[in-house]
């Protein structure tokens, strides 16, 4: 017998609070029970849920090569299944730091230069995808080692990026050689580390002085790396796959040498992951993403409008590819975790830590180098330059005339 219209409804329904939700399938042709009987509700869910949990938890992702799935434990060590995992994470994060810090001061210095100002990364795959993107989108001319590479096994393209070095002040002496493969043999990989190692041969250099390998334990290339005495050798593990690498050694490393915040990219990585946790227990209610207008920098249309971003090339620059990175990383956290967000693009907000322009050019008229990448900061230098009269840059029928934020005005906009 049929249950009365209400109670059908409370059986075949579901109602999440949290996520604003309410599933009615009461007016389906479902059985009374359905919810009750149906196998793929009572027991593949939950047993999906559980799995993932365990896979968090430690669990063998890989029975075949007895390997776990680990690499959000990266950039948050207490959430490894055991002390001597989250030990390793953090012992090679010291390690890393440690290197750069030497590179950087000069007490590890390369065979005939002073010291190291180039970075060479040879690798494939995830093994260069992750450290090029963070070089882009975070270098700048200011770093202090300039990053290079070998991603794949392209003869020509080797050959032009050692031609790039080599029109460096310091060329390829003062270049510092990376090379990362998970398994040790990937044979891509190796013959860029053969082209590299072949280009030092030639400039009378010994290879070993000026390289290091990120790589498994007892790999082939961890042998090789040990056998030739290179400057040192640092862990790659087998739970951490290529694709989601970049906060292992492989990104880190290359980061860290470049002379970026590595500490600061994990805390970034970190507090996305403690938004998420603080939204479902009911601490968060929603994430502020301070964009920029470069979102739209391939735009075709003008005006342009929200959604437009989504259908035009990607920007160009770095800087505007991570903008646009970010806003999908808002829209992922609500379409997965229900974590509410809000995208900004703030226009010429003025405050602290204005710094000159990294673009080497000149401003037109006057020949005014251009202050900053931001429109006040480069006002205020035209004026004390005495560039009369003054020139705003602006193309075709752009306005002059400008709203203007302080930061701590803008801070209390968008919170």
């Amino acid at each position: 017998m049929s249950l009365h219209p209400w109670q059908r409804y409370q059986a075949l329904s579901l109602h999440v609070p949290t996520l604003s939700l309410l599933v009615d399938l009461s007016k389906t042709s479902l059985m009374d029970d359905a919810l009750h009987r149906d196998p793929l509700l009572t027991t593949a869910f939950p047993a999906a849920f559980a799995a993932m949990e365990a896979l968090e938890a430690g669990a063998i992702a890989n029975p075949d090569e007895n390997r776990r799935v680990g690499h959000y434990w990266l950039r948050a060590p207490e959430r490894a299944p055991d002390a001597e995992t989250a030990e390793a994470i953090r012992g090679t994060l010291t390690r890393i730091k440690d290197f750069a810090e030497a590179v950087h001061a000069g007490r590890l210095a390369p065979q005939k230069a002073s010291r190291f100002t180039n970075l060479l990364v040879v690798g494939i795959g995830g093994s260069a995808l992750g450290p090029q993107f963070v070089a882009d989108a975070l270098g700048s001319p200011r770093d202090p080692l300039r990053p290079f590479f070998f991603d794949n096994t392209d003869p020509d393209g080797m050959a032009r990026e050692l031609s790039r070095i080599a029109a460096t002040e310091d060329g390829l002496p003062a270049t510092l050689t990376v090379v990362i493969s998970k398994s040790g043999g990937t044979k891509e990989t190796r013959n860029g580390m053969l082209e590299a190692a072949d280009a030092y041969r030639r400039a009378g250099l010994d290879f070993a002085r000026h390289a290091v390998a990120v790589t498994g334990a007892q790999s082939e290339l961890d042998e090789v790396a040990a056998r030739g005495n290179w400057l040192s050798r640092f862990p790659m593990w087998d739970w951490v796959g290529g694709r989601t690498s970049e906060l292992s050694a492989v990104g880190l490393l290359p980061a860290a040498l470049q002379g970026l915040d590595v500490d600061g990219l994990l805390a970034g990585a970190a507090a996305c992951d403690a938004a998420i946790a603080a939204h479902q227990n009911g601490a968060l209610g929603k994430v502020t993403f301070l964009s920029s207008s470069m979102v739209y920098e391939n735009a075709d249309c003008f005006p342009s409008r929200e959604g437009q971003q989504f259908l035009v090339p990607p920007p160009a620059t770095a800087y505007g590819f991570q903008k646009l990175a970010v806003e999908y990383f808002a829209r992922a956290a609500w379409q997965q975790h229900r974590l509410p967000f809000t995208i900004v693009r703030p226009f010429n907000c003025v405050g602290v830590g204005e710094t000159r322009s990294v673009l080497d050019h000149r401003a037109g008229p006057g020949e005014v180098r251009l202050a900053s990448s931001h429109v006040v900061p480069d006002l205020v230098h035209r004026v004390l330059t005495g560039q009369d009269p003054l020139r705003l840059l602006a193309l075709g029928r752009t306005s002059p005339a400008k709203g203007l934020d302080t930061i701590v005005e803008a801070a209390k906009k968008y919170r």
